[in-house]
């Protein structure tokens, strides 16, 4: 995808809004930010729907007024500095329900 949307063409890039680029890979980066925020897909999609926002200002504005209300919370998340007491280790750690319900308290981050 990168390849395809890696050019100066304002047109083309109008024309992939147009068959809802933008829309696609938000729900693409809304998934990968669920599975590991940190992750070189992240990154990638991010990179792809740079590329599909070099559109012209018309249409960039219509499509970041369809998506922005998704699209702004994911970027908030990208850029927000991690909870204190949070490690890197953590982060990759997918726990059971069972051993998360059975976690002691102070285990827990703060989130207030």
């Amino acid at each position: 995808a990168l390849d395809e949307f890696d050019h100066d063409d304002e047109v083309l890039h109008d024309e992939e809004l147009d068959l809802r680029a933008d829309h696609i890979l938000l729900q693409k980066l809304a998934y990968a930010m669920c599975i590991d925020p940190g992750s070189d897909e992240v990154g990638y999609i991010c990179s792809a729907l740079e590329m599909v926002y070099r559109a012209g200002r018309t249409r960039l504005a219509q499509s970041f007024h369809e998506i922005c209300d998704s699209l702004l919370p994911l970027i908030v998340e990208m850029i927000r500095p991690p909870l204190p007491g949070k490690h890197s280790a953590d982060k990759n750690r997918r726990g059971t329900v069972e051993e998360d319900l059975v976690s002691s308290p102070e285990e827990k981050p703060d989130l207030l």
